[in-house]
């Protein structure tokens, strides 16, 4: 089974002003997305093929973020038809994906979409996504979420 994780940045933001480029207690926020990443693959047990990480984004702050973490990955540059706030992810995964495989000559057989916002995220959490689309034979897709503190509204 090959697994691509994927992460998708813009640059700019409609809501926060370059929230995918800033810091979150020091750090800046795509170095907690790399450290579920890492450890999910350091603990991924019974996976056989190949996991590997695409970064879709047209910010150059971002990708000097991920060149200083060290972390192997690939880069899918944004196309510009892609870039706007109206653009649906579920189009950027899809246009990493293609680009992914082949760059990396491989035929993937599932896309993990880690958001950068996410700071909290843990490579459990990876792991139970991904264990509970495995699980169920009928699936095609699964998500994590968690409940709201409050009600947004």
């Amino acid at each position: 089974m090959n697994i691509l994780v994927t992460i998708c940045a813009r640059a700019g933001s409609k809501g926060a002003r370059n929230k995918n480029i800033r810091n979150f207690c020091d750090h800046p926020l795509v170095l907690y997305t790399l450290e579920a990443y890492r450890s999910f693959c350091d603990k991924a047990e019974g996976i056989e093929g190949c996991i590997r990480l695409a970064l879709n984004t047209d910010s150059k702050e971002l990708i000097e973020q991920m060149e200083e973490s060290g972390v192997d990955y690939i880069l899918v540059r944004r196309e510009e038809e892609l870039a706007g706030g109206a653009v649906a992810k579920f189009d950027v995964i899809k246009d990493t994906l293609l680009k992914a495989e082949v760059m990396c000559e491989t035929n993937f057989d599932i896309v993990l979409d880690l958001d950068l916002t996410s700071p909290l995220r843990t490579w459990k959490d990876i792991d139970g996504t991904l264990s509970a689309l495995l699980d169920d034979e009928e699936a095609d897709l699964a998500y994590s979420v968690t409940d709201a503190r409050r009600s947004p509204y």
